[in-house]
């Protein structure tokens, strides 16, 4: 049963997958999912919203400092989204300007740790959900 419950995501990301072609489905939260495919390929599901995103690397030290940026900011838009929640509110409920978090959401700055810490309050969430494990 289970396992016909994450297939349908396998099959939204590609509809022509075949169980053959699928190493694993992993369950990483609530909403998202790690499935990982035979030719390599790594893909993050976000059950919530019907994103995915390819995931091109194996550990989070592969990053550049531009491209962790962008992981920070996937993750703050999908959590933002999950709790419906809009720049401008989250503004407001931490103190910062709506310009700083247009930036983190956007991908163009990271806040600083007091900052994160306000933000997963807010978002009621860790401030560990906003980065990424090794895949």
């Amino acid at each position: 049963m289970l396992e016909n419950r994450l297939w349908q995501y396998v099959l939204k990301y590609d509809p022509f997958a075949t169980k053959i072609d699928v190493i694993s489905i992993d369950e990483l939260n609530e909403w998202d999912l790690l499935i990982k495919f035979r030719d390599g390929k790594k893909v993050i599901y976000d059950t919530y919203t019907n994103y995915y995103k390819e995931i091109f690397y194996n550990d989070i030290d592969e990053l550049t400092d531009e491209q962790e940026k962008k992981e920070f900011a996937y993750r703050l838009r999908s959590i933002m989204t999950r709790n419906h929640i809009t720049q401008y509110q989250l503004a407001e409920l931490t103190n910062t300007s709506q310009v700083m978090i247009s930036r983190y959401v956007r991908g163009e700055s990271v806040p600083s740790a007091i900052t994160l810490r306000r933000i997963a309050k807010v978002l009621n969430c860790s401030m560990d959900d906003f980065f990424y494990r090794q895949y």
